[in-house]
């Protein structure tokens, strides 16, 4: 017995989309610059920048367990200023990834890449950029996107 409202991507389906493609390259090609790159770009820059920090806790933490007391209050400090500048450089990771959501892609490459950074983003770091909510935000975005590009 069939699920009511169950639709699954079929052979058909996957096969027939590449037609579509000729018929939404001309919209993508006279919708300008799309944001969502730039949003995508500052996202990684500063994402980059949080791990990075990161690894430096790592290792300042570790070098602090293997000092003697010789060296131990200079590693203390640089592990307690470390961690002092995760919480400031978290939200600004926050507000680029809320950005990304805020920006309604204006053509369906940026829709897709869009959706692939933060895809890829939870298969490397293991955990996603956003609560439901911002989940919701951006599936309305990538929709406005693909609606902007059909109509």
């Amino acid at each position: 017995m069939a699920q009511a409202g169950y639709q699954s991507i079929t052979r058909r389906g996957v096969l027939a989309a590449p037609a579509l493609v000729p018929a939404l390259l001309p919209l993508k090609a006279c919708a300008g610059p799309d944001p969502i790159f730039a949003a995508l770009a500052a996202h990684a820059a500063i994402h980059a920048e949080l791990i990075a920090l990161f690894e430096a806790q790592d290792a300042a933490d570790r070098a602090l367990r293997a000092a003697n007391e010789t060296g131990w209050t200079s590693l203390a400090a640089r592990l307690d200023a470390l961690c002092a500048a995760e919480g400031p450089l978290g939200f600004v990771e926050r507000d680029a990834a809320d950005r990304i959501v805020a920006t309604v892609p204006r053509t369906l490459a940026g829709a897709a890449a869009c959706l692939r950074y933060v895809r890829e983003r939870f298969a490397i770091d293991g955990f996603g950029l956003y609560e439901e909510d911002g989940y919701r935000a951006l599936l309305l975005s990538t929709e406005r996107a693909i609606d902007r590009a059909l109509a």
